[in-house]
């Protein structure tokens, strides 16, 4: 079984060569090499390409006007018919492709999110007939360029699902100017020449501050290309500026075309998130623009650029005399640069990653705690290093009435992490299974997982079991681990084997589980769908040791898929106040005997174990009796004949033919041939006394 990536589709409606084109190639590149397998479908295509080789894109319809939209959604349903169902779904640009994917998903019994991605303002989306708000509440989450966009979302559902996802802009590539070109008095304006960018208010306020001003003209460079060249260039004329403007054209790195400029200026009725904005601080660029979404929480005025009013050429007119004349606050270029970091490359593309894990599931940690104030700094810092997002963590510790500081240190953390952090105390001692079930039913992730306080986890291990629970669909995921009896360091993590996965429904791997898996029955290193424990009620055995056997059983009862992974990242430990150490070994094991037969009831109620018989038996075997026979046999001062003989009373009431049991038959270990002479044979006190002084 090979790993598999999560596959995510973006829907776009028809790509050019704009700033959404730059980030999607971006963020695809970044994502498929991070886990993701990115598919980019072009509902509509003129044939040209916009991305970068390697990066999947599928155009859907070439050269054809589509009049009703939601032919589109029956043509997606093909494509997804063709090439399978992915795991989100990105809603790009349109609100309207949100409602498009949902039509086309409704053909496939497969669980798949639907995000939305805009670039632009809602209201003029809806204005276009692109879709508006009712489109957005059909989204599972809403990747948000900027917090203004968020906010919008928020303000018309409280409880909707939103996550802030900043371009990413490669600041590599730009050197900060080193000065403030205010002698140059020169603007720049990069972007598409059409009507809503408002080019003409541009033109209109150099204009009018170079007529009020001809000793102290501004010039305008203008980067890019559209339909609305030819007017601009009208109005130019009619101006009389044509002196001090420069039409460029379309360039592919605009950024070599402005060593003299003083800053950049937009003009736009509205805006998601300019992304030329942004490259220009990284560049150490002022920028002046109207208060279109994105900019506002962009720009701080005086500090690394101007705002003016929205169709006001006087205003901006005003400003650029102000600044000419020495009576703006001159911009570090320094303090561009640094306003641009949350867009940084690497900053937004991790961010971006963690939006999308936001969108999906929650996990919740289950921590019980009892006298491990050496070891529970230990176990926490490891969860809150884990490398998927820390809003996608919900960690939840029972204090099992601890007599050292672990209460303390407990409170420590949820006073840290309020965010993500709960605390239950208990009154009294309770154990370790009730800890567990109290801790559950305040829970509300969507996948479950259970730590030991003494232990630790490697930082990756949340967001590896995520990923192939989710993408199989798997009821339970678990991980190898390494044990140690001190915490004296860490071995390196280490990956031996193959993936295996085991489908209930398969009668072969159902044995293969019983003889293979089984026998691990800490629920630590596993992460549990939610649905799988709550729906079937599963939960952990109270007021006894070994309470996860049972809980181990009703899993083995209920789930249909598990998944078996070989990378250690579960690191366990033994320490003094463990199960085992806390108590004694006979009272341990006899423990174990009972609740396994607990366990066993509860299977064999539900005819679980019918088909595979001989594979449950001889584990049954294992666990209620080998184990404990050979710890007597190891320490004499264990043995106990009363004991011995109700172990042995209790295996053969149950399974009365377990000496023909070819797993049993077919062993050659010293505890198999012991114990194979007990059960075969009705030995005297004395007779089985001399077995047991004979042995190892």
């Amino acid at each position: 079984m090979r790993a598999k990536k999560i596959l995510i589709d973006f829907l776009i409606p028809i790509a050019g060569e704009g700033g959404v084109e730059r980030v999607l190639n971006t963020v695809s590149e970044y994502l498929n090499g991070n886990g993701f397998h990115v598919r980019i479908v072009q509902l509509i295509s003129d044939g040209s390409r916009h991305f970068k080789s390697g990066i999947e894109v599928y155009p859907i319809l070439m050269n054809k006007k589509v009049d009703d939209l939601s032919e589109l959604a029956t043509l997606y349903s093909a494509f997804l018919s063709q090439y399978g169902v992915p795991d989100i779904v990105v809603a790009t640009s349109w609100p309207y492709l949100i409602l498009t994917a949902r039509r086309a998903l409704s053909a496939f019994k497969v669980p798949c999110k639907v995000y939305s991605w805009l670039h632009g303002p809602l209201h003029e989306y809806a204005r276009y007939g692109a879709g508006g708000i009712e489109c957005m509440h059909l989204a599972d989450h809403h990747l948000c360029i900027s917090g203004h966009a968020a906010a919008i979302l928020v303000n018309d559902d409280p409880h909707v699902s939103t996550s802030i996802a900043y371009n990413p802009v490669d600041m590599s590539a730009y050197i900060p100017q080193l000065t403030y070109h205010i002698d140059s008095r020169t603007l720049l304006y990069v972007g598409r020449l059409s009507s809503e960018k408002r080019v003409d208010i541009i033109l209109r306020g150099i204009a009018a501050t170079n007529q009020s001003n001809p000793d102290m003209p501004w010039r305008l460079r203008i980067i890019g290309d559209g339909d609305e060249r030819q007017a601009l260039l009208g109005i130019t004329d009619e101006l009389g500026i044509g002196d001090y403007i420069t039409f460029v054209g379309w360039q592919k790195n605009p950024w070599e075309h402005c060593s003299d400029i003083t800053a950049l200026v937009l003009s736009s009725d509205y805006e998601g998130s300019p992304l030329v904005a942004v490259e220009a601080l990284a560049n150490g660029i002022p920028v002046m623009s109207t208060p279109v979404d994105g900019i506002t929480e962009l720009i701080k005025p005086g500090i690394n650029g101007w705002l003016f009013p929205h169709d006001d050429f006087a205003a901006l007119a005003k400003l650029l005399e102000l600044i000419a004349v020495g009576a703006m606050p001159a911009i570090a270029p320094s303090e561009c640069v640094l306003s641009s970091s949350p867009y940084r490359k690497d900053i937004a593309l991790d961010n971006f990653k963690s939006a999308l894990y936001a969108g999906l599931d929650t996990i919740s940690v289950i921590i019980p705690c009892y006298n491990v104030e050496k070891y529970i700094r230990r176990c926490l810092d490891s969860i809150l290093a884990q490398s998927i997002s820390k809003a996608k963590l919900e960690i939840i510790c029972v204090d099992d009435c601890s007599t050292d500081n672990t209460l303390s240190i407990l409170s420590e953390y949820e006073q840290r992490y309020s965010d993500i952090f709960m605390l239950i105390p208990l009154k009294q001692n309770m154990k370790q299974g009730y800890a567990r079930n109290v801790a559950l039913s305040y829970s509300s992730g969507d996948y479950i997982t259970y730590v030991d306080a003494d232990d630790c986890i490697e930082s990756s291990m949340l967001e590896q079991l995520y990923l192939y629970s989710k993408i199989y669909n798997c009821d339970v995921v678990e991980c190898g681990y390494s044990m140690f009896s001190d915490d004296t360091g860490l071995p390196p993590l280490t990956s031996e084997g193959t993936i295996r996965q085991y489908t209930m429904d398969s009668i072969d791997d159902k044995r293969s589980y019983v003889l293979n898996r089984y026998w691990k029955t800490g629920p630590w290193g596993r992460l549990y769908k939610r649905s799988l424990l709550i729906d079937n009620n599963i939960v952990f055995a109270e007021n006894v040791r070994m309470e996860d056997v049972l809980f181990s059983a009703m899993c083995m009862r209920y789930m249909h898929s598990y998944i078996l992974l070989p990378e250690k990242y579960y690191n366990y430990y033994m320490n003094e106040n463990g199960t085992m150490l806390g108590s004694s070994i006979s009272q341990y094991f006899m423990n174990t005997a009972s609740v396994q037969n607990m366990a066993t009831d509860f299977l064999a109620d539900c005819h679980w174990y019918d088909d595979c018989i001989k594979e449950y038996s001889y584990l049954h075997y294992t666990k209620a009796f080998e184990e404990p026979v050979w710890r007597m046999c190891l320490d004499s001062s264990l043995y106990s004949y009363e004991n011995l003989t109700y172990l042995k009373d209790e295996l053969l009431k149950r399974f009365p033919d377990i000496c023909s049991n070819r797993y049993l038959t077919a062993s050659d270990s010293d505890a198999a041939s012991i114990c194979r002479t007990i059960l075969s044979n009705n030995l005297s006190k004395e007779a089985l006394a001399d077995v047991f002084l004979h042995t190892v």
